[in-house]
């Protein structure tokens, strides 16, 4: 029961850290207004 539990906690810390990476990722690379000079 105790690798079940463990197991269920990896499995949402890392789904969380990877959702908050790829939102944080596309809010700070956000294309400029002019991307040609």
């Amino acid at each position: 029961f105790v690798v079940d539990r463990l197991f269920f906690w990896t499995f949402i810390i890392f789904t969380t850290i990877g959702t908050l990476t790829i939102f944080l990722d596309a809010s700070l690379h956000l294309p400029p207004e002019k991307p040609f000079p």
